[in-house]
């Protein structure tokens, strides 16, 4: 079950995929959608043209476990989202594992450190240009105006 809200892009996808009447026509949009030639199709899913040209027809079926292969192939999942739309189903992406979180934790958390030493030492320059300002204006061997200086 998704929470986040359909984004504009998801919604005209959904409404895309609820026309589609089967999987193969969804498979057939995902091809169109990428702009790939049956030989592109043939030869990126490793079957020959007259068995391509056959699926494609609706002569043939396609072969289920060449599913992942097209998706590689079409970089979409359309044929995917409409299964799971047309089993009533919502899809949503897997959360990271365990030890993926914890490099994203370590790389924000260095990031942070980093951007944390930056403001010191932008911190202690300011400091320092106060410290000699501060003497400055103690200092009594200074001159008061610039008509002492000439």
């Amino acid at each position: 079950m998704s929470t986040r809200p359909l984004s504009d892009e998801d919604r005209r996808m959904l409404e895309t995929i609820e026309s589609i009447p089967s999987l193969r026509e969804a498979i057939l949009y995902s091809i169109r959608l990428k702009g790939l030639s049956d030989k592109q199709v043939s030869y990126g899913l490793a079957i020959d043209q007259g068995q391509w040209s056959r699926i494609k027809n609706g002569h043939a079926t396609f072969d289920v476990d060449k599913l992942i292969t097209l998706f590689d192939l079409c970089g979409n999942y359309i044929p995917l989202y409409w299964l799971a739309h047309h089993c009533g189903k919502d899809m949503q992406d897997k959360p990271a594992s365990l030890e993926e979180q914890i490099k994203q934790k370590e790389a924000a958390l260095l990031k942070l450190r980093e951007e944390n030493e930056r403001i010191k030492n932008k911190y202690n320059a300011a400091l320092d240009v106060i410290r000699d300002a501060k003497r400055i204006a103690d200092d009594d061997t200074l001159p008061s105006s610039l008509e002492e200086i000439s």
